[in-house]
């Protein structure tokens, strides 16, 4: 739920053509999708929950993938391999479900074909790319919303208001555990593709939501890292 909860927010956040009369809505929001994986599954299912929402492509370089993920949720069409084909349809956003690799190019493009931008966790592999994106963004005068769901979900949100409320007094300090059963693509192994590994991948999680409780801007980053596993480069091959 909390990834549908932080999609429906963001809508709302950048007034994307929802008109009520009356508690109907008269338009609804026209999304595409790039990519066809296991994250591209995720956003279909939570998209076709939202009645205000409609799907109206998938682009993918696995046609036959595409091709069944549109036929489960019943989208018209046939698939784009090319992303930029979808991109000239009329939408009004955009989830870029693809590596990490490709996020910065991307949402780039998105953004300047005047559609809003949905990025999965990481935003980019490192902070120039970051950077560039959201000059993008703020020249191009549409919306990144990177997908950090975690805080949308109740039971995040009542730490926060437990926070905020004081009753834990002052905070010194945090600390978050994240673990899964491990990546489900070669490419996370590759450093150059994923920018990092489980602190990239898991521990933003917790940064996010730290920096979200205390509502403090970060002065200062110290990091400490250890590969557990010194030949997992072998799974990326």
């Amino acid at each position: 739920m909390g990834i549908i909860n932080s999609y429906n927010f963001k809508f709302e956040q950048v007034k994307l053509r929802l008109n009520y009369q009356d508690g109907i809505i008269m338009d609804k929001i026209k999304v595409g999708i790039i990519g066809s994986g296991f994250i591209a599954e995720h956003h279909c299912h939570s998209y076709s929950l939202l009645p205000n929402v409609e799907i109206m492509g998938i682009s993918s370089i696995n046609e036959d993938e595409a091709k069944s993920l549109m036929n489960r949720y019943g989208i018209l069409g046939n698939p784009h391999k090319n992303y930029k084909n979808l991109l000239k349809l009329d939408c009004d956003a955009i989830s870029a479900c693809v590596p990490n690799y490709l996020h910065k190019d991307i949402a780039i493009d998105i953004l300047n074909s005047g559609k809003h931008a949905l990025i999965e966790k990481p935003l980019a592999r490192n902070i120039i790319e970051g950077k560039e994106m959201l000059d993008v963004e703020k020249s191009s005068n549409r919306k990144i919303f990177y997908c950090e769901n975690n805080m949308y979900a109740p039971s995040f949100s009542k730490v926060k208001e437990i926070v905020e409320e004081g009753a834990l007094g002052k905070i010194y300090m945090g600390r978050g555990k994240e673990q899964h059963s491990g990546p489900h693509s070669a490419w996370f192994y590759k450093l150059k593709d994923s920018g990092g590994g489980a602190l990239l991948d898991l521990g933003i999680h917790d940064i996010a939501c730290l920096v979200w409780y205390l509502g403090c801007d970060v002065k200062e980053v110290y990091c400490q890292v250890k590969t557990i596993q010194p030949d997992r480069g072998k799974f990326g091959k």
